[in-house]
């Protein structure tokens, strides 16, 4: 139950163990706990009994019942039950249609306080259940005033049983505060009465006085024994012709995939390859894959033949041929050297793992598909939980405490820091709250990627509620719902991938036979680009770091791409250098002879876990299968276990032949580069993407930064930074422009895009969509004509923004005159005019323009004033080697006093390219101090050096 309750499923068992429970019974509100309040009881040896608190509305009425769950058959009729319920709220009549197998308790008839109408209605209620219960609690005044008494008479005349019920919301009083504070973040008002974890002790003293209870519980407890269990799921199948099997089709499949991929390819080693895809087929049939991989097939088959681009795939699925004939993934697996027994081994029974990227626009339709082809009860989107962290604890506290901005901000800070200063209460009681938030459910969300699907209806097996496609969600998340038996799924939306959809059909409409399939590996052009780290906008290679590697490695051959992949994580980094100095001709030997196969692309580092797996086969007789075990085993660190396989790695070493002492040093080795290989399949698939996306900025460039920049409509901090690269390759970038911009960037021509109305700030995606779907019938020649327009689509301020955007630019009139002629009430009046002639102003000035362009787009298009500076420059910063003479705009003057109490400063400021920081001494400060102030300047700039750091120096300034 979600902001109710200080309470997770961990704290409630334990709880129950630790004050010497035998039966624990969860109450909740839905069915998310179930799974793992089963799992975690049984675990404790606890009897778990589950109840879901439902009000149920029975004409005008309101009650408000406990379900119990006391057969197989009650579960799936609880589970049929929540499809119906609707804000908590259930049809009495759709309760008693599916009470089979169910308890109901009541709990309250709410708003009711008249005792003959209380219990008649209740009483007209309960008989028309089968097994019911009468709840007594004690923990309101509410309860000793009405409540109590009240069902006390009405068991008696049911003649039903009373039970107690206690519903306990957090554990003890050092988190009452807490479970206030809880009601509070979810705009509930704060509770009144006893909702602590009760001990085994107060329930017994409860007991004696109540004997009743006791013996209405212990008949609960024996009518409620189900024991929760699920059936074997299988897997969907596709529909095929008759006498047909799976295994059958499967291989079909196979073989011609395979003859299509080998067509028109010189100097193939068929057998290999024939070989290689009937060893993996005898893997899948022996471990009954065949319908997983069809289902597969059968997705990316309708997204390739439905003009949706498929991602060459990830993970260690590059690693099987099957995969690769079937068009399932784009990398031939035996070409780069993949494992198939990283993917999929006898010795490791595992459910395949097949991740699908689509184009993030394209990927809901094929969800629909699935759909579609599998039926709505066979297809489920994820939950999952959110719980509270450290900084939404202290977000909503400090919201909740009503603490100043800036008080939040210093005590968030600190907290976050772990700086805390016990001298400050109201720290210390905000860092105590945020402790006690910290883990507990706040809401659900929805898996980012997964889907379930089962060839059974999973509506009669786990419970289901809406969610955000038109079939339903589970109520359990991933882990718990694998751990069922169910298959996860993984469709995911790529931006990178809709990036290159998108370039590659704006190149067929030049070039119609052009296919991303069909890029050379090895185009000069792209490792220019690469070698010159001009990344913006590449997958994977964009940071700053990455950028630097790519300079000094200077890759010229793909290999390269998918080793810097694989290093450039934390840990293999170290590598990194030693890796660029052996590309480059460094001499090294390998640990071992046997080694040189498997580390030669990788200049001896072993840098894959493939390369650790071909290891231990070719030094210690390993199979490929028992050496992904040895891979996965030791990589868990665990001493004992790491303490048997080296034993066993030694002894199958110097059966193979190896000495023990070499045997000791390599697993050692293994055991030391564990922590650091890498997936090589899964580094093979994002090189892949990686290398498209150069070859694309580097052969189509303009179509490359127009799909680039399409991307990121919304992020102006990315729109900036791609407008530089736009700069630097000699494209001009339009402003919007009101009758001819539309939702996206445009192509003008090589050398010239346009922007969309969409970046202009607080103009939504929705008024631009307006605006451009009633464009076309209005004349827009004039001024009136676009403000008459207008007016009917954005507000005074909105049409502001356009204005210091350029929108309006082609209209030969200045901002400044628009600005002082853009109010909308003179529309009506300036129709009944023959004549009427604008009053024109002289032009803002340059850096006024500059600053409200800025305000309008989040950067500068027309009044970029790096732009002039770029025109006048004599020197960059970063072409300076020791002395030189630049052109800069002082952006803004920090001043601070030295110990000597002299002013020095410290300026930032421009250079056309970037942003930098310029140390003036004293001295220089005193004699320049008078003329310094953000403008343009030419400054005589010392570098320097000092601890692999580099500064600059203002020694003389002349205002320009």
């Amino acid at each position: 139950t979600f902001l109710k309750s200080t309470l997770t499923i961990e704290s409630i068992i334990h709880a129950s163990k630790q004050r010497q429970h035998t039966s624990v019974i969860l109450t909740d509100e839905h069915l998310h706990g179930m799974l793992s309040f089963f799992k975690l009881s049984k675990q404790q040896n606890l009897n778990p009994i589950f109840t879901q608190m439902i009000t149920v509305t029975k004409e005008d009425h309101k009650f408000e019942v406990i379900i119990g769950i006391m057969t197989q058959k009650g579960y799936r009729n609880l589970i049929q039950i929540n499809k119906y319920i609707s804000n908590q709220s259930l049809d009495f009549d759709v309760l008693i249609e599916h009470q089979e197998g169910l308890s109901i308790t009541l709990y309250r008839l709410l708003e009711i306080y008249d005792l003959q109408t209380y219990m008649s209605q209740s009483f007209e209620f309960i008989k028309r259940f089968d097994t019911t219960f009468i709840g007594i609690s004690f923990q309101t005044l509410e309860d000793d005033a009405f409540y109590t008494t009240t069902h006390e008479q009405l068991s008696i005349q049911t003649n039903r049983p009373i039970v107690h019920i206690h519903l306990t919301k957090h554990l003890n009083d050092t988190d009452r505060e807490t479970l206030d504070h809880v009601y509070q973040i979810g705009g509930q008002d704060v509770l009144t009465g006893k909702y602590h974890f009760l001990s085994l002790d107060a329930l017994n003293d409860m007991y004696l006085t109540h004997p009743k209870l006791k013996i209405g519980m212990q008949m609960y407890e024996e009518i409620h024994q189900f024991e929760l269990s699920f059936p074997t799921f299988r897997l969907p199948q596709i529909p095929l012709q008759e006498g047909v099997t799976s295994r059958a089709f499967l291989t079909s499949l196979a073989q011609v995939g395979l003859e299509k991929r080998l067509k028109n390819q010189k100097n193939m080693d068929v057998k290999r390859y024939q070989k290689r895809l009937a060893y993996e087929l005898k893997v899948i049939q022996d471990l009954g894959f065949e319908d997983y991989f069809l289902v597969v097939y059968d997705i990316i088959k309708y997204a390739k033949t439905h003009d949706i681009y498929v991602g060459p795939g990830r993970g260690s699925v590059a690693g099987s041929l099957v995969a690769y004939v079937l068009g399932i993934t784009d990398v031939d697996p035996i070409k780069y050297d993949l494992l198939f027994e990283r993917f999929l081994n006898l010795d490791r029974k595992t459910m395949p793992d097949i991740d699908m990227d689509f184009p993030d626009d394209k990927r809901d339709e094929v969800i629909m598909y699935a759909k579609s082809r599998f039926g709505e009860k066979h297809i489920a989107s994820i939950v999952t939980y959110q719980t509270f962290g450290k900084k939404s604890a202290l977000r909503d506290l400090a919201k909740l405490f009503k603490l100043s901005a800036n008080r939040t901000k210093y005590l968030t800070e600190s907290i976050l820091k772990e700086k805390i200063d016990t001298q400050d209460q109201e720290m210390v009681h905000l860092n105590a709250g945020v402790k006690q938030l910290e883990g507990i459910p706040r809401q659900t969300g929805t898996h980012a990627a997964g889907v379930i699907l089962s060839k059974e209806p999973l509506d009669a097996f786990i419970p289901l509620t809406d969610g955000p496609y038109s079939f339903f969600q589970t109520q359990f998340e991933a882990k718990e719902l694998e751990s069922i038996g169910l298959l996860k799924m993984d469709f995911l939306g790529i931006r990178n991938l809709k990036i290159i959809d998108d370039v590659a059909k704006a190149i067929q409409k030049q070039d119609i036979g052009f296919r991303m399939s069909m890029i050379p590996l090895d185009d000069k052009k792209t490792f220019e680009l690469l070698s010159s780290a001009s990344t913006d906008g590449i997958f994977q290679l964009e940071s700053q770091g990455m950028r630097q590697v790519l300079r000094k490695l200077k890759p010229d051959q793909f290999e390269d791409i998918i080793a810097l992949l694989a290093l450039y994580r934390p840990g293999p980094m170290a590598f990194i250098d030693t890796y660029i100095e052996r590309r480059h001709g460094k001499t090294f030997e390998h640990m071992h002879p046997s080694f040189e196969p498997y580390l030669k692309s990788t200049y001896g580092i072993i840098v894959y876990q493939e390369q650790i797996m071909q290891i231990a086969q070719s030094f210690a007789g390993y199979s490929l299968s028992e050496a992904d075990l040895l891979r996965r085993g030791i990589s868990k660190k665990d001493e004992i276990l790491l303490k048997n396989e080296a034993e066993r790695f030694i002894s199958k070493a110097v059966k193979h032949g190896q000495n023990a002492h070499d045997a000791k040093e390599v697993y050692d080795l293994i055991v030391r580069f564990s922590d650091y290989g890498f997936n090589r399949s899964h580094s093979v698939s994002y090189a892949l993407v990686a290398y498209q996306m150069a070859y694309l900025k580097a052969n189509h460039y303009v179509y490359f930064m127009q799909a680039l920049l399409n991307s990121v409509i919304g992020s102006e901090k990315a729109i900036e930074n791609y407008h530089k690269d736009l700069q630097k390759n000699g494209i001009q970038l339009l402003p919007p422009n009101i009758k001819l911009s539309h939702d996206q960037f445009e192509v003008i021509s090589r050398n010239e895009m346009r922007a969309p109305l969409s970046i202009v700030k607080s103009i939504g995606m929705k008024t631009v969509n307006q605006m451009l779907s009633d464009r076309d019938p209005h004349t827009l020649d004039t001024w009136q004509d676009i403000k008459s327009w207008l007016k009917n689509h954005v507000s005074e301020r909105q049409f502001t923004q356009l204005i210091h955007a350029g929108s309006f630019d082609d209209l030969n009139l200045n901002r400044r005159t628009l600005i002082e002629n853009s109010t909308f009430s003179d529309i009506e009046y300036a129709m009944y005019l023959d004549q009427m002639v604008m009053a024109t102003l002289p032009e803002y000035d340059d850096d006024t323009l500059s600053e409200l362009e800025r305000e309008a787009l989040g950067f500068n298009l027309t009044y970029d004033l790096g732009v002039q500076l770029r025109k006048i420059q004599t020197c960059f910063i970063d072409a300076i080697t020791d002395r030189a003479n630049v052109m800069i705009r002082i952006q803004q003057i920090k001043t601070v006093q030295t110990k000597h109490q002299e002013k020095m400063a410290f300026i930032t400021f421009h250079d056309g390219r970037a942003t930098f920081e310029l140390t003036v001494f004293p001295r220089i400060y005193k004699k320049y101090e008078n003329i310094l102030n953000p403008g343009i300047f030419k400054v005589d700039i010392q570098k320097q050096i000092y601890k692999e750091k580099t500064s600059f120096i203002g020694i003389a300034f002349i205002k320009v």
